[in-house]
């Protein structure tokens, strides 16, 4: 069987690089429909960008086949010196940003799903080379570019930023503890593709920051913001699907701090960027106010 006609459009995924539904006609009349991912074709600079692009071929190559996640499957590469392309299936459905609130808890249980599956799967191993690591020097380099990001940008505030990285040093054990497992890294409502179906498949996208560390770094990505009710409802999604998939969670109140406790290193990564990403003092100031914050909640 051969390729009778091969056709490329731009697709509407949101991405920073350039990506692409490939149509392959073969001659026997069937239709393949493929999704290219060029990382060669960046909308925006990217930080890390080789480490990045290794990243994510490794985990859809090496980590989620045979997971049973409905992730997209990984279906080949063109990887040489000038061209890395990513071969996935295609997943169509809209992205859960797109849709109601009450869609919001299914992929909930998912990452429950998915920490439970790879929940000490590195105990007696050394990860992949290609995830990172979020172990206490990871986390304290982050704070300390932040405190440095923050005293050259706004000098005022360097005295405010100093407490809240002491903050965040206090609580690098909680953010370093077990049991370590596969993190997205970036596990927001952009990066989730719902598919039609019964249930309807969760299809997590970019894993370019993927990582093996604590569950509750994807946890506070994903529901930070949130309170009340909805963070209620969050959470019991989570709990279902870790729990009932063999992973076991602390009670509520150990939980709720330690999601407390990456909020504030989010704040952290949100800052050490400042400077590349242009913010303003005012919104630098925000942050920090919002440290303040989080720290003292974490230190109560």
């Amino acid at each position: 069987m051969s390729v009778a006609r091969l056709e490329r459009e731009p697709c509407a995924a949101a991405s920073s690089y350039e990506t692409y539904v490939v149509s392959a006609t073969l001659t026997d009349g069937r239709q393949l429909r493929i999704f290219l991912k060029d990382y060669g074709a960046s909308r925006r600079p990217r930080r890390d960008a080789r480490a990045r692009r290794e990243r994510e071929l490794g985990v859809y190559r090496e980590l989620l086949p045979g997971a049973g996640l409905g992730t997209a499957r990984h279906l080949g590469e063109v990887w040489d010196d000038e061209r890395h392309w990513l071969l996935l299936e295609l997943v169509e459905g809209p992205p859960l940003r797109d849709l109601e609130p009450e869609h919001w808890t299914s992929p909930l249980e998912w990452l429950g799903r998915l920490h439970a599956h790879f929940a000490g799967a590195w105990d007696d191993s050394a990860p992949p080379e290609f995830l990172e690591r979020h172990d206490e020097p990871y986390f304290r380099t982050r704070a300390d570019r932040a405190l440095t990001a923050v005293a050259s940008l706004t000098p005022w505030l360097a005295e405010r930023m100093a407490a809240v990285r002491e903050r965040l040093h206090a609580v690098l054990p909680v953010l370093a503890a077990g049991p370590r497992t596969l993190l997205h890294g970036a596990f927001v409502p952009a990066n989730v593709i719902v598919a039609s179906g019964k249930p309807p498949r969760i299809c997590v996208v970019d894993w370019e920051l993927a990582a093996v560390g604590a569950p509750c770094y994807d946890l506070a990505f994903f529901c930070d913001g949130f309170e009340g009710p909805a963070l209620d409802r969050m959470l019991d999604a989570y709990r279902r699907g870790a729990e009932a998939n063999g992973l076991g969670l602390p009670p509520a109140a150990e939980l709720g701090r330690t999601i407390d406790c990456f909020r504030l290193q989010r704040v952290m990564g949100w800052l050490e960027a400042a400077g590349r990403k242009r913010y303003t003092d005012e919104a630098i100031e925000g942050l920090v106010t919002r440290g303040e914050m989080l720290g003292a909640l974490v230190e109560a």
